[in-house]
């Protein structure tokens, strides 16, 4: 059993019934297809911890029966970038609602920007950024193409990541206009299960939009359990967030730690523990080693309201209940994989500032949001209202993270 039906279950924790059988197929069609030296302090747990909730500041209704997904938001210009996989659209549209230009950008023609995208990123104030599978393009926001930029590495192959987490971000603007973009299949001279790889492969890279010229960014951090374990559990690719200005927020699937870079210098600045209680779960295999290692719970995704990062950490059916689920007739509608999943797949948001651990972020009806969030700079994320029941309407919410009553 691969990873990728966890990934598509996780829509159960979202939904108070099984998926229809018809639904069951687009989510498996999309999932399938789909250093320098630095100043470190390590921290401690935060004295006080307490609960957090979402609070809603404001809530934008857009009339569209197709789902979409929430690729970026731009604060200079409140505006949302969001793509809809089932009609290969891409739009963008205003804080208060307005599509301000929809276009298909994989669609054949002039403005053709490959098959699909790895990720979609405004650029400045009237560019978009899209990641393909060769090229990065540039293009108007009204779809129109302006440039292609050719990748900063070979790769050995495309690598589809759980979760769905960020790839590209825009990280100086200008004259010296860059994008940071990790690349999961980079190629390098070492296998990947060596100690050699997990030491040395970079993955994320500073591209000049305008020149194409590049720069490779640190590899995993010295103090990564990815460094330190002395075994395989995945290559090792970060999942990783914007907080403020060139200030990002990384961690990776199983670490114990949340890393904070300057990206702009390459500098890692702090390094913040997360709290035994919600470490990863998983079983590491030797490296070289052509045995499977398997995670039951790790770290899913990461966003930032600017002075707070949200950590999502996701628990996973056990591949032995999973093999036994499938052999059911007609398994993917069956009470045992709803109760399995209710069972296995925890979500928990995790929220930390800039010194450490702060609590638990709970949300009061129970939807899932952390794969269709946009953060902000200012106090604020976006993410999109889930619903239970199928609606002609979509509804994006824009909320700020405060202590519970």
């Amino acid at each position: 059993m691969t990873r990728s039906y966890n990934l598509i279950l996780m829509f159960y924790m979202i939904q108070k019934g099984p998926l229809q059988p018809k639904y069951f197929w687009v989510f498996l069609i999309v999932v399938v297809c789909c250093f320098n030296s630095c100043s470190q302090k390590e921290n401690t747990e935060s004295s006080e911890i307490s609960d957090y909730k979402i609070e809603i500041a404001d809530s934008v209704v857009l009339n569209r029966l197709s789902p979409v997904t929430i690729r970026d938001y731009n604060e200079k210009t409140d505006e949302l970038l969001l793509e809809s996989l089932q009609t290969g659209e891409v739009l963008v549209m205003s804080g208060k609602g307005e599509i301000i230009s929809s276009f298909k950008p994989y669609t054949e023609g002039p403005n053709y920007t490959e098959d699909r995208s790895f990720g979609w990123s405004f650029s400045g104030d009237n560019e978009l950024l899209a990641y393909g599978q060769v090229y990065f393009h540039r293009l108007t926001k009204s779809g129109d193409l302006k440039d292609r930029i050719p990748y900063p590495v070979d790769v050995r192959g495309w690598v589809i990541r759980d979760y769905d987490p960020e790839n590209i971000f825009q990280i100086q603007e200008g004259r010296n206009a860059e994008i940071l973009a990790i690349i999961p299949g980079a190629s390098t001279p070492y296998k990947t299960r060596t100690q050699t790889y997990m030491d040395s492969a970079r993955k994320v890279f500073a591209i000049n939009i305008q020149s194409g010229e590049h720069r490779s960014l640190s590899p995993i951090p010295a103090v990564s359990d990815y460094r330190t374990m002395g075994a395989y559990v995945d290559s090792g690719t970060p999942i990783m967030t914007r907080m403020k200005g060139n200030t990002f927020a990384s961690t990776y699937e199983v670490d114990s730690k949340i890393y904070l870079h300057d990206m702009a210098k390459n500098q890692l600045v702090k390094v913040l523990d997360i709290p035994e209680d919600y470490l990863p779960e998983y079983e590491s295999v030797p490296f070289g080693s052509k045995g499977k290692a398997t995670i039951s719970r790790g770290n899913a995704r990461i966003f930032s309201t600017g002075d707070k990062i949200i950590v999502v950490n996701i628990g996973q059916i056990p591949d032995d209940v999973m093999r036994g689920i499938m052999e059911l007739e007609g398994w993917w509608e069956s009470p045992e994989l709803e109760a399995a999943a209710r069972q296995h797949m925890t979500h928990t948001y995790l929220v930390f500032d800039e010194e450490g651990f702060l609590g638990e972020l709970k949300w009061e009806d129970n939807a899932h949001f952390f794969y269709q969030t946009a953060g902000t700079e200012n106090g604020y994320f976006w993410i999109q209202r889930q619903y239970s029941d199928e609606r002609d309407y979509l509804t994006f919410l824009k909320v700020r993270v405060v202590k519970a009553d």
